[in-house]
């Protein structure tokens, strides 16, 4: 998976989520090697010099550029695993597929082969 350059979530933010909800999946900076490309972003307001985050908005589009899914929750750790939840479900245009409730499981693939999103 690539990350939109509109995101404001920094990609270190996102990989941390990735690790917990789909640890497969792999963040990367090369958008042509990506199955999907995630734009996230968190609404942020700064009431009396406080940073206080609002929500998250996450939209992942697949390699042709077409919105696939989207998601508005209240925490970013929520988003991720709703995206994370969408590609376990999805195949990818490499013709792999997670199977249902198995992160890291393909069809079509070899094991331990890990998969570039």
């Amino acid at each position: 998976m690539a990350l939109s350059p509109d995101s404001n979530v920094s990609p270190a933010d996102v990989q941390k989520g990735l690790n917990k909800s789909c640890p497969e999946v792999v963040l990367t900076m090369d958008s042509g090697k990506a199955d999907f490309i995630l734009s996230a972003n968190v609404d942020s307001r700064v009431i009396d010099g406080t940073v206080y985050e609002g929500r998250s908005g996450y939209a992942l589009f697949n390699s042709s550029g077409d919105l696939v899914f989207s998601t508005k929750t209240r925490y970013s750790k929520n988003a991720i695993k709703d995206v994370c939840r969408f590609i376990e479900t999805h195949p990818t245009r490499l013709g792999g597929q997670f199977k249902s409730g198995q992160l890291g499981s393909f069809q079509n693939r070899p094991t331990g082969v890990a998969r570039n999103c």
